[in-house]
């Protein structure tokens, strides 16, 4: 994208906790951060399980409501987008033959200890 050799990607990066943090709001609030062509929308997963589609803007209010306490993942999808690059750390310099789907996520803890919002 950069260079303009790929001009047609898009890259995305997801706001969240630190991921050695503990959560203990019921509220998560998520952001990201587009750079290239834009998505159609976005869809946001919390455990591999989709949780809100059809997103539209660069945010959403994750409710943590009734969820257990321990280790969870949350993974942002930019519908419509694609890339070459993957982000593992150890392929970020290789482009993929085949279009990638645009996903950006956060690992965290969540403790419902005190939780407040």
């Amino acid at each position: 994208l950069y260079r303009g050799a790929t001009p047609d990607i898009t890259l995305m990066t997801l706001s969240g906790p630190n991921q050695a943090a503990v959560v203990r709001e019921r509220t998560l609030r998520l952001s990201w951060e587009i750079l290239g062509k834009q998505p159609t929308s976005f869809t946001v997963q919390l455990d591999g399980k989709v949780v809100a589609d059809h997103i539209h803007g660069q945010s959403y209010p994750l409710s943590l409501a009734g969820i257990a306490e321990g280790k969870h993942r949350v993974t942002v999808i930019a519908d419509g987008a694609h890339t070459y690059f993957s982000l593992s750390p150890a392929a970020l310099a290789s482009r993929s033959s085949k279009p990638l789907p645009v996903t950006s996520t956060i690992d965290f803890t969540y403790s419902a200890a005190a939780g407040k919002n």
